[in-house]
């Protein structure tokens, strides 16, 4: 039943994701817990003062928070509307997006990832839009600095700029100037950086160890309960599922949307990469491999009849986010 309702009812559905959020993060905002990570003994030269607003006004940065993740999720269905590659106009993919980084309780705070993550959105809009076009593309630059910028945030974006290179493979026939565009655009907010840190006669060996700290030092594991273990095997399934639909389709997809869907499975597989072999890389890093399961997931919900088997896997997923919010209040 709720399948249908998403998918039909567009308008609606926008107001009913903002409800939904609201709700799972009401219990967040009431009563303000605060879970360590890494990026919290060693904050990015950005993110750093940000830190004592959360410190000074908790629930405040939680309500900010929240709406960094609404404009993400909101940004990511825009990024389908202008093109189109689920072919369909559908508010779905800022639904799982939202859905999915809200399950991580632990992450309902003020945290770097979900302001670097708003670069790396739009940075994958000025990839995009670099598709057949002839002419030199400064693009990738633009999409570069975005990746720089959010990476003064949260230090590991900085390795997706793999995923720029990825693009200009997929995208592009090979311009030289275009692959010494996104180095340039890599190093120069970190040459304003460090200038910066000259000039004002400030401790660059300590930002310096900063950055080493996120090289080498282990993430802060957590344990999990069961809630989170039940809802961990439902996106695996999902994942499955949805990937072998996409599988049989996408040979019948247009050129363009096959591209894309492929930029965004390689987004994944970084995500994961960059999880398993960076130390400093903990469970925020489901909020930039979401970008890409959002898109898988919507594109399966969209594409296939809404019998009672699709309807009820849709129903599941809402139904576990309520036993993992119910459980973890």
């Amino acid at each position: 039943m709720l399948l249908r309702l998403f998918i039909r009812k567009q308008q609606f559905i926008i107001v009913l994701i903002l409800i939904l959020a609201l709700a799972f993060w009401l219990p967040s905002i009431v009563n303000y817990k605060f879970s360590f990570f890494i990026f919290d003994f060693y904050p990015s030269p950005i993110y750093g003062p940000l830190q004592f607003i959360e410190y000074s006004f908790p629930r405040i940065t939680v309500i900010i928070s929240l709406i960094l993740l609404l404009f993400s999720g909101f940004l990511l269905a825009r990024l389908n509307v202008r093109f189109f590659f689920i072919q369909a106009r559908t508010q779905l993919p800022a639904l799982f997006f939202i859905l999915i980084c809200s399950s991580l309780i632990p992450l309902q705070r003020l945290n770097p990832v979900s302001i670097s993550v708003i670069f790396l959105i739009i940075a994958v809009f000025r990839i995009f839009d670099t598709y057949k076009k002839e002419q030199l593309c400064y693009n990738f630059f633009d999409a570069a600095l975005l990746i720089s910028v959010g990476s003064l945030f949260y230090f590991n974006l900085i390795f997706l700029i793999v995923i720029i290179w990825i693009g200009l493979i997929i995208l592009r026939p090979f311009i030289w100037r275009e692959w010494i565009f996104t180095l340039i655009g890599l190093l120069v907010p970190y040459i304003i950086l460090f200038f910066y840190y000259y000039m004002m006669d400030l401790d660059i060996k300590s930002l310096l160890g900063t950055y080493k700290s996120y090289l080498l030092y282990k993430r802060y594991d957590m344990n999990f309960d069961l809630s989170y273990k039940i809802l961990a095997i439902y996106y695996l399934l999902m994942l499955i599922i949805s990937s072998v639909y996409m599988i049989a389709v996408y040979p019948g997809k247009k050129i363009y949307a096959r591209k894309y869907f492929m930029f965004f499975l390689w987004l994944f597989i970084v995500a994961i990469i960059i999880y398993l072999f960076i130390p400093s890389a903990g469970y925020e890093m489901i909020i930039i491999a979401s970008l890409s399961i959002s898109f898988l997931l919507a594109h399966f919900f969209v594409s296939v009849r809404p019998n009672w088997i699709n309807s009820s896997l849709f129903d599941m997923f809402f139904a576990l986010l309520i036993y993992l919010r119910i459980v973890n209040l």
